[in-house]
This record gives structure tokens, sequence and C-alpha cells, in this order.
């Protein structure tokens, strides 16, 4: 199914249960735009409930954004979203 919401308003929980969904059969595909990407992908990653809602994300970031996502220690990239990501995720970089 696709489904038009807002992202970051969206509770994804909710909206499982309305497909009678578990899970594990969810895969999400998107084109992130700039202005939400990095809280949109702070709100999937700190959900308390883990593992995850979805069985796997597959996300397409500004590229400055997906650096920091991918950046290693001691890059200037390497933060907050670095970290989060490489600890809930495994993360890749397929094009520049």
């Amino acid at each position: 199914s696709i489904v038009c919401n807002d992202a970051l308003k969206v509770d994804e929980l909710a909206l499982l249960a309305q497909f009678g969904r578990a899970s594990v059969d969810v895969k999400v595909v998107a084109n992130l735009p700039y202005n939400i990407a990095t809280p949109l992908l702070v709100k999937w990653l700190l959900k308390t409930t883990w593992p995850p809602w979805f069985r796997n994300l597959t996300l397409m970031f500004q590229k400055e954004v997906a650096q920091r996502i991918v950046a290693i220690p001691g890059t200037k990239a390497y933060g907050r979203l670095s970290i989060l990501a490489q600890w809930r995720c495994d993360v890749t970089s397929h094009f520049d």
C-alpha cells in the first residue's frame, strides 16, 4: 500500500494496525526533502520499541545529509546523526 501522509506526524504503529500489517513486512522507500530528512530519520530511529516497525529503509537524502549519516569518527561530518544511524542501522551510501 502507498500511504500519503505527513511523515513527521503519523503514528506508524497505528497505521500498521489500520492495515492489519505486521511490522516485519514494512519496507520504506523514500526520497526525503532536506528540511525533514534529519528529524524524520531521528524520529524513526529513536522509537522506544525495538526492533523497529519497519524491515528496512531505502532512503535518498541530499548529498550533505547522506555524508553525515555515513561519516566515520574523526571527520568533520561525524556527529549525532552519524552515531544514531550507525548504532541502529547498517548504513551505506550508493551514489555520489
